[in-house]
């Protein structure tokens, strides 16, 4: 029996740099999409699946994504090699926040993720932070 997979979300062609924080090591890469439930990145770098990692979406640098790698694929196109990595988001760190945060004696973690149980109005806001910068 053949079952064909239908994704949940749609994803949103959505290309640009970010910089991808693992806690051993910090990459540069490029976004493919966006949905509700993550991003998919194209990197140069292997990242493994359950690592937690930090996404900063460039040009801003303000919005930082935290989340966690659910898949990655070796592939290879126009005679060049690299990963497609696949993010589960979990929450958004806002660098404001922090900086007030911190600016009145916060600890710096913890207190600056906001978790979002709705996965719409985070992507929501991903989405709104993103389009004031482009």
């Amino acid at each position: 029996m053949h079952t064909d997979y239908v994704r949940e979300q749609k994803r949103y062609k959505f290309v640009t740099g970010v910089t991808v924080t693992t806690p051993i090591n910090t990459l540069q890469a490029e976004t493919m999409d966006i949905s509700q439930n993550g991003i998919r990145i194209r990197s140069q770098a292997s990242i493994r699946p359950g690592t937690e990692v930090i996404v900063q979406i460039q040009p801003s640098n303000e919005l930082k994504v935290v989340g966690e790698v659910k898949w990655v694929f070796d592939r290879f196109s126009k005679g060049q090699s690299y990963y497609q990595v696949g993010i589960q988001t979990e929450g958004i760190i806002h660098t404001e926040t922090s900086k007030t945060l911190q600016n009145k004696g916060a600890a710096d973690t913890d207190m600056q993720v906001v978790h979002f149980p709705d996965r719409f109005k985070m992507f929501k806001e991903i989405m709104a932070q993103v389009q004031t910068v482009h």
